[in-house]
């Protein structure tokens, strides 16, 4: 026997450790795979510097992927391949054909450069590069070569057979060169410049000194520009593919805009990538922002302000990847990102503001140069004394910085991947290094802060894993912790209450031949996989609910009512009656008034929300067309925006008179129409078509209102009222137990409608918060099925704590005259209840890491609402969508292990915490 023990006892203890190490292992793991986002870009290699001879000012710079070849754009409009190596020049291309340029724009992401003449003409040039290693068949077509030489194919028959014998299924242009590599491989190199459209601006003299582009696709595409006479215009490409296949037309719209009075012409003139305005900037860091969102009434003038404080001045300025962003460099090394973005404290004509995301410094000196990124929102900034700092627009993690010795540098990139940065020096020398960049996109920061994203009134929490290139990355965790701790909510508010209770009275009060056959029932409920709950959850409760929801919401609080009621009743049987009926009969008797209580819902629901949610005549005068326009002087709303205005003010609006329709405000007319007869719907007034905020709050104050008639019948009557039930007898006091009880129903109905009105008139309105628009698979479907899933593992724990209370103290209890409820909550629930809270946790724990019935029963959408009508995203639900698509290593695989790693700590803190509490009590009650 003692041997067994022993070695019981080491199997367990080895089982233990071994869970613990498995626990420790998936921790380790989880945070080595998400560490490395936190981490900054790291120097690998310093690259190689030597002199480069441009033969004009660099403008734009550009590096490839994987090559030691760089793409510069000087101020003349020349297109210059030169190889990093030794700074050898391959070729230079001419971007235009006539005239001088005096302007170049350059679009990031997309290489589309847009160059303003002196003759007022504008060139569209796409610039790009291909290269790909050469067969050796092709290669045998070409001389000799040694290591470092290059061939520039400018012979058109020997591009062609190079063509065909490299299988390459297109013209190669006359721009394409082979380089011999010190590893004997030869590269083909082709630079491709693709001309478009030359557009002569006719509104205006002289030349164009300012100039910009943008757009979101080949189909739209703006250009905003200034000229030497100081007119500006705002223009919109239009793009058509002809009909008889040659090819794509463009036709330039011109939009002239007004200045108005200024002393000197803009250093920068940006347009926007969406083409909702132009943004005119000047060195003394002044700006004009214009409205083009409605060219009809024309580009108007709704902003002016500054960028950079009084004592400075702007020293360099661009838009970043996505065209939205403003970037501007000061004279005291500062940057900041600016957006325009809707805010209701905007004075601007529009609503909308020019808004600072952030301010950085750079370095000791002016900001001298600003490259952004090709493929995301990384930035490299240049110092006048020398300092890089490479740092991501959204994320604001500071990827690199570093000193350069020597010559200040003029200008400075990244290779798309930014995997390597180059810069160019005053000298004509230039240098790179090669980089380590980590995920640019991912920071504490934008994991767990607010961000103001571009489109956004203000910094909030957002996450959208998926988008394009010129989009932002959103990768805020917060919305899916709060998804996930409102799931959790939901289902415990349902969960605790119906499987604690059910434990007491399946341990206190059940027939023990019926506890045999409903304890393995309601245990058998755990083993229905969750899958099969939430496909049943979006197919069948899901409509249920919606078809029956003023039924649902009604039932929640008429089924309660009408089974205390129906006990109460029961007391006033004579003992001789009660005492006739079996176990069975009984339990038939509690399904009859279940079942009275559910048809009571299902007549009373539709009547309730006739009365609560029925549009008032003024609202159906308005629908059927019988109002006037309010002039706009009035007072009560004329400051306001109608498209700025919550529900809720809404409502209070209606409540004056005053109403909207297509923008306009108007007031209901009395007439002789007939009006509709409108049926009440709940999903309207969620939506905020029609009514207050009375009817809501209501619905909501019914359970505030109960604790409250209850907690001030405890405290100012109850002892009364015990005192006048002894001296009565047993069917009188069960009558007035009766009556009591009605009038308790009637004061929690009269103080929730005083709760209403209070909150009512004081301008809350609960579709701001816990109600909203309504969803089919929403926060009440996971609530109602999620708690469904959990009641069983409450129940069965719970039910085994109680019943390991001794039985004598049970005894002792009742000897003493206890009844046997006063028994079991005042003797046997305080025993039990470390079980109790720890099934409670276990409960948690399980809801928190729930997948299958959030992903299938909600409309999975990572949004913060406390709407029980919306959905939400969960961390494990959104680990179960979005894993199988996420690339292995990248970014967003590795923002799935941190979401990994937030769901195991918290279910860790959770159990932990569960047993420690389990361990107090049960210390406390172990001389019990």
């Amino acid at each position: 026997m003692r041997l067994g023990d022993q070695c019981a006892r080491s199997v367990i203890t080895f089982g233990g450790i071994v869970v613990l190490a498995a626990m420790f292992g998936i921790l380790v793991f989880l945070t080595l795979s998400a560490a490395p986002l936190f981490v900054g870009a790291k120097v690998v290699a310093i690259g190689p510097s030597a002199s480069l001879t441009l033969g004009g000012e660099p403008a734009f710079l550009r590096l490839i992927n994987g090559a030691d070849r760089a793409l510069i754009i000087t101020t003349e409009a020349e297109l210059v391949e030169a190889r990093l190596t030794d700074g050898h020049v391959a070729r230079r291309i001419g971007l235009i054909d006539e005239g001088s340029a005096t302007s170049i724009a350059f679009e990031p992401g997309r290489w589309r450069a847009t160059i303003g003449t002196d003759d007022g003409r504008v060139h569209t040039v796409v610039v790009d590069e291909q290269w790909f290693s050469l067969p050796e068949t092709a290669a045998a077509l070409l001389p000799s070569m040694q290591s470092g030489d290059i061939v520039l194919l400018d012979d058109e028959a020997v591009r062609q057979r190079i063509s065909s014998a490299a299988r390459v299924n297109r013209t190669l242009s006359p721009f394409s060169s082979v380089e011999m590599l010190p590893s004997g491989a030869r590269t083909l190199w082709e630079p491709t410049v693709e001309r478009g459209a030359v557009f002569t601006i006719r509104h205006g003299d002289g030349a164009i000194v300012c100039i910009d582009s943008g757009g979101v696709g080949e189909q739209s595409r703006y250009i905003a520009l200034v000229r030497e006479d100081g007119s500006a215009l705002f223009g919109t490409i239009r793009s058509t593919v002809r009909l008889d296949g040659g090819g794509r037309v463009e036709r330039l719209v011109e939009h002239p805009i007004d200045l108005g009075e200024i002393d000197s012409l803009p250093r920068w003139f940006f347009v926007f990538s969406d083409g909702t305005g132009v943004l005119a900037l000047w060195e003394n860091g002044k700006f004009l922002r214009f409205d083009a969102r409605d060219l009809r009434s024309g580009v108007r003038r709704v902003e002016k302000g500054r960028v950079v404080p009084e004592n400075e001045t702007v020293t360099a300025a661009s838009m970043a990847l996505g065209g939205l962003t403003l970037i501007v460099g000061g004279s005291s090394g500062q940057a900041s990102a600016w957006l325009v973005s809707e805010r209701p404290d905007s004075t601007s004509a529009d609503g909308r503001m020019l808004t600072q995301r952030w301010r950085d410094s750079v370095g000791d000196g002016a900001v001298r140069a600003i490259s952004p990124g090709d493929r995301d929102r990384s930035v490299v900034f240049v110092g006048a004394s020398g300092s890089v700092l490479i740092k991501h627009v959204t994320s604001l993690k500071r990827l690199a910085e570093f000193t350069i010795e020597g010559p200040a540098p003029r200008i400075a990139s990244t290779t798309p991947s930014t995997n390597r940065v180059l810069w160019l020096k005053d000298d004509g020398s230039f240098e790179s290094r090669e980089l380590d960049p980590g995920y640019p996109s991912v920071s504490v920061a934008s994991l767990f802060g607010k961000v103001h994203y571009e489109g956004y009134s203000d910094a909030q929490w957002v996450y959208q894993s998926t988008g394009d290139v010129q989009s932002e990355p959103k990768y805020s965790l917060i919305p899916l912790i709060f998804g996930t701790l409102k799931a959790t909510v939901f289902a415990m508010f349902f969960a605790i209450p119906l499987g604690v209770l059910s434990a007491i009275y399946a341990s206190e009060f059940m027939n023990r031949k019926v506890h045999r056959v409903v304890k393995p029932g309601i245990e058998l409920m755990a083993s229905l996989p969750s899958v099969v709950i939430g496909f049943v959850a979006a197919m069948v409760v899901a409509p249920f609910v919606r078809m029956w929801l003023p039924s649902i919401m009604v039932g929640m609080f008429v089924i309660p009512t009408i089974a205390i009621l129906g006990g109460m009743i029961w007391q006033t049987l004579p003992p001789r009656w009660s005492r006739r009926f079996g176990s069975r009969t009984k339990l038939s008797i509690v399904l009859v008034i279940l079942a009275v209580g559910l048809a009571a819902s299902s007549l009373v629901g539709p009547a309730v929300q006739d009365w609560l949610f029925s549009p008032s005549r003024a609202e159906r005068l308005v629908a059927a067309g019988s109002f006037e326009t309010i002039p706009e002087g009035d007072a009560r709303w004329s400051e306001r925006r109608v498209a700025s205005l919550t529900v809720g003010e809404r409502a209070q609006l209606r409540e004056q008179g005053v109403f909207f329709v297509d923008g306009r405000a108007v007031k209901p007319v009395e007439s002789d129409i007939s009006l509709p007869v409108v049926e009440g719907s709940i999903e309207k007034w969620l939506d905020g078509n029609f009514g207050g905020a009375w009817p809501g709050w209501f619905v909501v104050m019914m359970i505030p209102a109960c604790i409250a008639v209850m907690g001030l019948h405890t405290v100012l009557v109850a002892k009364r009222w015990t005192g006048v039930l002894e001296r009565k007898s047993r069917a009188v006091a069960a009558s007035l137990e009766v009556a009591r009880f009605v009038s308790s129903v009637g004061a929690i109905v009269a103080c929730a409608g005083v709760f209403a009105w209070g909150l009512s008139a004081a301008g809350f309105d609960p579709r701001e918060s816990i109600f909203g628009q309504f969803t089919p698979r929403n926060t009440l479907i996971v609530g109602l099925v999620m708690g469904f899933a959990i009641i069983p593992i409450i129940f069965t724990i719970s039910e085994d704590a109680l019943a390991s209370v001794p039985k004598s103290l049970r005894s002792a209890s009742l000897g003493s005259g206890a009844t046997p409820w006063q028994t079991a909550i005042r003797v046997v629930l305080p025993v039990a209840g470390s079980g109790i809270f720890s099934a409670c946790m276990i409960g948690l724990g399980r809801a928190v890491g729930e997948t299958m019935i959030v992903l299938m029963a909600t409309g999975n959408t990572p949004e913060m609402s406390w709407n029980m009508f919306s959905g939400f995203r969960t961390l494990a639900a959104n680990i179960a969508v979005e894993l199988p698509e996420a690339p292995k290593g990248g970014t967003h695989y590795r923002v799935l292990f941190v979401c990994g790693l937030i769901l195991f700590l918290m279910t860790l803190v959770i159990n932990t915490t569960a047993e420690f509490v389990r361990q107090h009590f049960r210390k406390k009650s172990a001389a019990l």
